[in-house]
């Protein structure tokens, strides 16, 4: 962050989306020029892809800096706000970038902003995702303690598409910012708003392009802000009224799909909880995503039990995109073997009878039982590991043809306690 206007105090020396490919160049910041890291501001013009897009029209070539930090670089900590603080990473790799906004005694805030070349243009009447990574630094104030000067200003990030290359041109004299392209996006969110360091966390929503489209810029919002008592903007304060900060990092901008495809399969005769939000996958979005059923359902979860085609309206910030759900129906009854025949010899194969099970529901009841040929129960338990030896009271019998039952009970999420039972006969061999 670099200033020249005379009237401040200086301080300090562009699902993410799976569905297509990444438009942004060089989005975690990593790739750089080799050069000898000295500061922030200084480091940002050693960055790949990415260029300064605000200036001060007023001082020839006064950028108006982000800040670039390489957590393999140690930079000085000489900036009184400690928006440089150490202790604060990059979310992917080792780099990241801070930008700022500087609330002035006239009530006026002039936006740090990034700039990039996209790496396709955009289609007209496309609809496009973007996303990024934001930290917020924080509140510095030169008028006291920040929670008590309440300022009306809107903390948010601006994304700006054009077909050129986007600066915001800043009069330090008129307190006036001027910019040629409306914003397409503003993100915002409870966490930006607040007075105090946070973690990352991701923003995103989506936008229609016009087409032709080649050029983005990340920007802080720029306006006119006022304040309420006990601060007063004065002659005899500082140029500063305050700066909140943010970090940024991990930036994507991606095509959203005309239309969703997803096969997904039930069990015969079984309600099957289906969560599409789960399923489709979307990128983050500023509002929640609203999905309605073709029968009039409006959730993202819907229990079903009969196979065949569903569609879905997917209503997003900026479009409405049909997911076309194909159910298949399978058997999902659980799989049993009981041995047919056994020979408990000791000679270290079939020596011992026991069921086996295959079901992903957790049994939650388990009784298997062995009758003799006149229904004279002989043994029974409850521990699904648990073995038949063949004996009785731990004397071997004779060999023969014996009955067994099975009963089990497994617990299903989504259709609760189900019972089965199931009965058969096994030769004991000698």
């Amino acid at each position: 962050m670099k200033f020249a206007w005379s009237f401040i105090l200086i301080f300090f020396s562009c699902l993410p989306s799976t569905y297509a490919q990444n438009l942004i160049p060089n989005s975690s910041f990593e790739r750089t020029d080799d050069f000898v890291y000295s500061n922030p501001p200084d480091a940002f013009q050693y960055l790949n892809d990415w260029y300064v897009a605000a200036y001060d029209i007023q001082v020839p070539m006064n950028q108006i800096t982000p800040d670039f930090f390489d957590d393999n670089h140690r930079w000085p900590i000489s900036d009184p706000a400690n928006f440089w603080n150490r202790d604060y990473g990059a979310f992917d790799g080792v780099a990241h970038v801070g930008i700022a906004n500087f609330m002035l005694l006239e009530g006026y805030r002039p936006p740090e902003a990034i700039g990039c070349l996209l790496e396709s243009t955009l289609e007209t009447d496309e609809f496009y995702h973007f996303d990024i990574q934001v930290r917020n630094k924080g509140i510095s104030s030169f008028d006291g303690n920040p929670l008590l000067c309440v300022s009306d200003e809107y903390k948010q990030i601006d994304i700006l598409f054009d077909s050129d290359s986007i600066f915001i041109l800043i009069d330090s004299e008129a307190n006036d910012s001027y910019v040629d392209v409306d914003r397409t996006l503003t993100l915002n969110s409870d966490r930006l708003e607040t007075e105090f360091k946070g973690a990352w966390h991701q923003l995103g929503s989506c936008f229609q392009a016009t087409g032709g489209e080649r050029f983005m810029t990340i920007a802080m919002s720029n306006g006119m802000f006022e304040v309420d008592p006990p601060c007063e903007i004065n002659e005899e304060q500082f140029g500063v009224f305050h700066i909140y900060y943010y970090d940024i990092d991990d930036v994507h901008l991606t095509k959203l799909p005309k239309s969703i495809s997803l096969k997904e399969q039930i069990c015969i005769n079984r309600n099957t909880k289906i969560n599409i939000d789960l399923l489709a996958d979307f990128p983050i979005m500023q509002q929640p995503i609203e999905y309605l059923w073709e029968d009039g359902t409006i959730d993202s979860i819907k229990f079903i039990n009969t196979p065949g085609l569903y569609t879905i309206q997917a209503s997003l910030d900026c479009t409405t995109i049909p997911i076309y759900l194909e159910i298949e129906a399978t058997n999902c009854d659980p799989k049993v073997f009981v041995p047919n025949a056994f020979s408990p010899n000791y000679d270290g194969i079939n020596d011992q009878l026991q069921t086996f099970i295959a079901v992903e529901s957790p049994i939650v009841q388990y009784e298997f039982s062995i009758f003799d040929r006149w229904g004279n129960e002989i043994f029974k338990t409850k521990d699904i590991a648990t073995f038949w030896d063949g004996s009785v009271r731990n004397k071997p019998l004779d060999a023969g043809v014996f009955t067994w039952l099975l009963e089990y009970t497994i617990d299903d999420l989504d259709n609760g306690l189900t019972s089965y039972k199931e009965t058969g006969d096994v030769l004991l061999l000698n």
